[in-house]
C-alpha cells in the first residue's frame, strides 16, 4: 500500500475521533461580535495538537494591539492556537490556517445552535462547517499523519484563529505581523468546497451616520429629519451597486454566482434612528458593506462612496453627515493563479478524493488569506461550505463525510507538498 492510500485508511480509521472532536468545538460559542470563550477552544485545539506530535501553544493578542485595530470595543483575550509538526529540515514549510470565529446566532433554529448533535449525518451546530469543521479537518490531517509515524522533510504549522468575521486582524494579522506564522505557502481551510479560491475579494465596512435637527413632529419645518437624509443615502447606494454589478473583471466567477467573472458589490446592511414615531430624528445610522476585487484600487473604491454619499445628499439644508471605517480587508491573488504548483496539485488531489472535477475560480467573499497576502506568503482556500450547509445561517450543518474527505485532502496534501 502507498503511503498515500495509508493516510486514507488512517483518516477513516480516526473518523469516531473526527467526529467528536468536530463537535466538542460546536459545543463552545465563539461568536463574534463580542468574540467569546477563544480561551476555551483554543485549549481544547492545542491538546489535540499536542497529541498529534505538535509542538503546540496558545498566543494571547495584546490589547494595546486589539485597542489599535479594533476601536469600537471587543471582549478579551483574543487567542489563537499555533502548532507546529517539525519535519526532517526548515524548508519547505505549509501552513494550514482555519478560523475558530463564527457569526452570530439568529432567531429560528429547530435545535439548540450549540448542541453539536448528529442528525441525518450531519454535525448541527452554528460554525459546524464555517469554520470550525475546516478546523477540525486540518487538526485531524496532522493526526493521521503523526499516528502512521510519517515523518514529513518540511514543517507542517497549523493556525487556529480568531476574528475572521470582523477582519482577522487579532488573529492572522497579528501572528503574520509579528513574524510568528509563517511558511512558504499556507492552504486556508476556509470557504466553498466545490472549487478551490486563488483570489478574493477585499473589502470594507463603514457606518455611516447623518445628523439633522429634532423637533416634534407637528412642526416638521422646525426641524431637519435625519432618516428621510439616509433615505437619499441608502438609495443611492442601491443605484452604485447596480453600477458595480455592470462592472467586469478577467477572474472566473464560481458556478452558482451565475456570472462568468468576478465583480464588485457595496451593500447596506443595518439602518437605526430616531427615538419615537411623533419626534422629528436628528440622527440615523447605517452600516454598509463595499467588496473590491483585486483589480480595483481601494482608495478610488472609498473615495467613489464618498462622491456616492456626497451627491445623495447634495441640497439638503441642516443635513450633515460622516463615516467611521470599522475594518478592511485587502484584495489578494494567488501567484500564478490556477497555473500555480500547490493549486494544480490541490485540483488533482481534491477531484481523487472528492469523486469529481475540482476547479479554481476566485472568491466572491473575504477571507483570512489577505493576512498572508501581505507577508508574501501565497495562500489558496479550500473549506467545507457547500450550498446545502447553510453556512452564516439557520440549522448550519456539515456532513460528515465531508468532514472526512476534507481531513483526507489535507493530510495527502502536506505529505505532497511537503514529501515524507
Amino acid at each position: 500500500m502507498n503511503l498515500i492510500n495509508r493516510i486514507l485508511k488512517q483518516v477513516d480509521e480516526n473518523e469516531d475521533e473526527g467526529i467528536g472532536f468536530l463537535r466538542s468545538l460546536v459545543k463552545i460559542p465563539t461568536q463574534v461580535p463580542p468574540g467569546e470563550n477563544y480561551d476555551k477552544i483554543t485549549k481544547l485545539i492545542v491538546s489535540k495538537l499536542e497529541g498529534s506530535g505538535c509542538e503546540a501553544r496558545q498566543v494571547i493578542t495584546p490589547k494595546d494591539f486589539v485597542r489599535e485595530h479594533y476601536p469600537r470595543g471587543l471582549q478579551f483575550p483574543r487567542v489563537s492556537a499555533l502548532g507546529r509538526l517539525k519535519g526532517k529540515k526548515d524548508k519547505p514549510s505549509l501552513i494550514f490556517s482555519g478560523h475558530i470565529d463564527t457569526v452570530p446566532v439568529d432567531q429560528g433554529w429547530t435545535v439548540d445552535p450549540f448542541c453539536g448533535e448528529i442528525i441525518d449525518g450531519s454535525i448541527w451546530g452554528r460554525g459546524a462547517s464555517d469554520n470550525k469543521g475546516g478546523v477540525a479537518a486540518i487538526t485531524m490531517a496532522v493526526k493521521a499523519i503523526n499516528d502512521l509515524g510519517i515523518k514529513l522533510n518540511g514543517d507542517l504549522i497549523i493556525a487556529a484563529t480568531p476574528d475572521e468575521e470582523v477582519g482577522g486582524r487579532a488573529g492572522p494579522g497579528y501572528l503574520t505581523d509579528l513574524g510568528l506564522l509563517f511558511g512558504d505557502f499556507c492552504m486556508i481551510a476556509d470557504g466553498p468546497m466545490n472549487y478551490i479560491g486563488i483570489t478574493g475579494q477585499g473589502s470594507f465596512a463603514w457606518e455611516v451616520n447623518t445628523y439633522g435637527k429634532a423637533t416634534h413632529s407637528s412642526i416638521p419645518w422646525k426641524g431637519v429629519n435625519a432618516i428621510d437624509g439616509m433615505a437619499n443615502i441608502v438609495l443611492a447606494i442601491r443605484d452604485h451597486a447596480e453600477v458595480l454589478h455592470r462592472r467586469v473583471t478577467d477572474i472566473p466567477a464560481p458556478s452558482e454566482t451565475g456570472r462568468d467573472y468576478i465583480y464588485p458589490t457595496v451593500n447596506t446592511g443595518i439602518i437605526s434612528g430616531g427615538v419615537k414615531e411623533n419626534m422629528v430624528p436628528d440622527k440615523c445610522s447605517i452600516r454598509l458593506y463595499r467588496r473590491i476585487t483585486p483589480d480595483e484600487n481601494l482608495e478610488k473604491a472609498r473615495q467613489e462612496l464618498i462622491d456616492v454619499i456626497e451627491t445623495a445628499v447634495q441640497g439638503i439644508q441642516g443635513l450633515t453627515w460622516d463615516y467611521d471605517e470599522i475594518f478592511c480587508k485587502v484584495p489578494w491573488r494567488v501567484p500564478g493563479g490556477a497555473d500555480n504548483d500547490v493549486v494544480k496539485q490541490l485540483e488533482l488531489t481534491a477531484g481523487e478524493i472528492l469523486g469529481r472535477e475540482v476547479l479554481s475560480c476566485g472568491m466572491t467573499g473575504a477571507s483570512d488569506a489577505e493576512h498572508f497576502y501581505r507577508h508574501g506568503i501565497s495562500a489558496c482556500c479550500l473549506g467545507p461550505s457547500s450550498p446545502g450547509n447553510n453556512t452564516h445561517g439557520l440549522d448550519e450543518h456539515m456532513p460528515i463525510k465531508d468532514l472526512t474527505k476534507l481531513t483526507k485532502i489535507y493530510a495527502s496534501m502536506a505529505v505532497k507538498i511537503l514529501g515524507a
